[in-house]
């Protein structure tokens, strides 16, 4: 249940991440790279599958989408988490300073840069996420969450 109630936070989740300037330069994919999640905002109720929790529009889900979704890698803070968009498509979990990664799936762009879509391995499933307007800009991607 507590997989199902984050994936409607996942769906109805405005996020504005930031890259790290760790980026390989030499790389022709400019969406490769570390990210953070520095903001999330609900831009519409979330409601629970079973109707018991309710987090209304507006509310500032950061720190939740950081500690739960990010939970499959454990680093020495929650600040240290980011997701590597990494070269043959694949996605992995880090802690910044921590020198630590795992191999988390797998993500996909599609021609006309508008839809990225993330497989990832949470809690032992496979979850499908896909990211819908796209915005690329020199330091930041914003995007909505869809499943």
């Amino acid at each position: 249940m507590k997989l199902k109630f984050i994936n409607y936070l996942f769906v109805l989740a405005f996020l504005f991440v930031s890259c790290d300037d760790t980026e390989d330069s030499a790389s022709s994919e400019p969406i490769l790279g570390l990210y953070t999640i520095s903001s999330s905002v609900l831009t519409a109720d979330a409601v629970s599958s079973n109707g018991e929790a309710t987090v209304a529009s507006g509310t500032d889900i950061t720190s939740t989408i950081v500690t739960s979704f990010l939970a499959e890698i454990q680093c020495q803070g929650s600040a240290n988490k980011a997701i590597e968009v990494a070269s043959n498509n694949k996605i992995n979990f880090v802690c910044r300073f921590e020198d630590k990664m795992q191999d988390q799936g797998s993500w996909l762009l599609n021609e006309s840069r508008t839809e990225f879509t993330m497989t990832l391995l949470i809690q032992g499933n496979l979850v499908p996420l896909k990211l819908t307007n796209l915005v690329e800009t020199a330091n930041s991607i914003s995007w909505n969450w869809n499943t």
